[in-house]
């Protein structure tokens, strides 16, 4: 499952078992690298595969006491890629990159909606408990996502937040015409970040802001930076360390990227953006500028360092060890 580095100077090698998560930064390699062709497939995207689904985990009660009835849409799809010629102008970083704050919170989550006019509808369920459940609806918001939104209530620590399981189980026994008023209250992590947000140009959420319908939209993950709850790096230090990285390939031509994920306090630097062309149909090769990334990268770097893992899981001694390559992955939802 996690490989657990130690934060030292020597090669990390990875049992077969852990090769999966391997995490993050304690110092940015200083090795220069030659500027790679530009790399983006996104010129001219291909269409948008587009898939239904439902809305609501609650649907929202009218004051006659009328459940307004559930629909099937279509998703948004995808989001978008940041511009590849954003690196062309970067300069070096400074000596400690600024890192933006975490942009998250727990929230309990009353009603989900995913139709087109999702934003409508999770607002006119906030309207209604305004009328039957005033004391709800003085905690509650609504949060609007490319793909959907939901009203949600609270603000908690995380999720095992005394706070929110009292709220929790104080919702659920809300009664509305001698019935429950919320079917389900769920505990959930929530973006603040949305498609509305200003982005750094370099944030890979930029990139699905920009081209939100591309589905699937992908990246290459060279590196990612991560503590393993060893407690030896701040969440703040993970997140400076890849975004300075990032500032780093930038000012040699690199289009590279970097996403902080607030949930499991790690942060991972890509390079490219690509639509679904970056396999081949037929074969499941990479592309060619697939490909190069990889060439140019070879070693998935941990805390700054090259993972290796080995080469065949049941001849341990006799194969030896090889690095870990960096891994297309796709660009996270808004």
């Amino acid at each position: 499952m996690i490989h657990m580095p130690r934060t030292s100077h020597k090669t990390v090698i990875l049992a077969p078992f852990l090769a999966v998560f391997a995490c993050a930064l304690c110092a940015c390699p200083a090795v220069a690298h030659e500027p790679i062709p530009t790399i983006n497939l996104l010129e001219n995207p291909l269409p948008v595969r587009e898939s239904a689904s439902e809305n609501a985990d609650n649907p929202p009660v009218d004051p006659a006491g009328f459940a307004m009835a559930q629909s099937k849409s279509s998703k948004d799809g995808k989001k978008k890629p940041a511009d590849s010629s954003a690196g062309k102008d970067s300069k070096a970083p400074p000596k400690d990159a600024p890192a933006a704050q975490p942009s998250s919170e727990w929230v309990l989550v009353l009603g989900t909606f995913t139709e087109d006019a999702h934003d409508q509808a999770a607002r006119t369920m906030l309207d209604n408990l305004r009328q039957i459940a005033p004391e709800v609806a003085r905690g509650s918001r609504v949060h609007v996502g490319s793909k959907g939104s939901m009203v949600v209530y609270g603000h908690y620590a995380d999720r095992e937040d005394k706070n929110a399981k009292d709220d929790q189980e104080r919702l659920k026994k809300v009664m509305f015409q001698n019935q429950p008023l919320f079917k389900r209250v769920i505990i959930s992590r929530i973006d603040s970040r949305t498609m509305d947000t200003q982005y750094d140009p370099h944030d890979l959420l930029s990139v699905r802001q920009k081209y939100p319908k591309v589905d699937p939209l992908y990246t290459v993950d060279i590196a990612i930076w991560d503590d393993f709850s060893a407690g030896k790096m701040s969440y703040d230090d993970i997140r400076k360390k890849a975004v300075a990285y990032c500032e780093q390939l930038r000012a040699q031509g690199v289009e590279a990227y970097f996403y902080h994920d607030d949930e499991n306090k790690r942060s991972t630097v890509t390079v490219g953006v690509f639509d679904r062309r970056a396999i081949n149909e037929t074969s499941r090769l990479f592309s060619p500028e697939v490909e190069a990334v990889m060439k140019k990268f070879p070693a998935r770097l941990v805390n700054g360092e090259p993972l290796y893992e080995f080469k065949d899981k049941y001849h341990q001694k006799e194969k030896g060890v090889k690095p870990q390559p960096p891994k297309l992955s796709l660009v996270p939802e808004l």
